[in-house]
């Protein structure tokens, strides 16, 4: 069965100052790049989002946060509510322009290979099995929203990819940066 890929899209770029995903690059959008090139390698692809109408223009499925302000943990408890009969999901950070399509097959494969309830190279560019979702709740109804706090309660592994696969666009220099 196929693993859905979830393209995070709900976050507030606070600290960009202005919607970040929107932001022209390569001859689109951040977020607009990031999709083609996924749905280009995975036949399940996904743009998580705050609203229904985020990103309009962008022809893509969505997964719409149940609850609003949980940030990435909020993403991953409504992806794997929302996809019941996915075995697991790929949370693929939308502001990671390095750490594309190729990236996350091979970390699927390698999470494919065992029987890990979650494999990540970033929390925000990671698999996660079905099997968390009762801790991703626990999580959640503590107020702890921190995905990095799961992987010590899972049987997790860490999938290495090179340190500019890693590079989020989070600050105006940031952005500056992106080559």
């Amino acid at each position: 069965m196929a693993i859905p890929i979830i393209i995070l899209a709900g976050g507030k770029s606070s600290r960009m100052g202005r919607d970040k995903l929107s932001l022209p690059y390569g001859g689109s959008t951040l977020l607009a790049r990031r999709v083609s090139e996924f749905t280009a390698c995975f036949p399940l692809v996904y743009l998580s989002v705050a609203a229904e109408n985020a990103y309009s223009e962008i022809d893509c499925a969505r997964v719409v946060d149940e609850v609003r302000n949980l940030g990435p943990m909020g993403a991953l408890y409504s992806a794997l509510r929302q996809l019941p009969d996915a075995p697991g999901l790929m949370l693929c950070a939308g502001d990671m322009p390095y750490a594309g399509a190729e990236a996350a097959r091979d970390l699927l494969k390698f999470a494919e290979a065992r029987d890990y309830d979650a494999v990540w190279a970033e929390p925000t560019f990671a698999y996660y099995a079905k099997s968390v979702l009762p801790l991703v709740e626990a999580r959640i109804a503590a107020g702890n929203y921190k995905l990095r706090s799961l992987f010590p309660e899972l049987n997790s592994a860490r999938f290495e990819l090179p340190k500019h696969a890693l590079f989020n666009v989070n600050t105006p220099e940031d952005y500056a940066r992106l080559s």
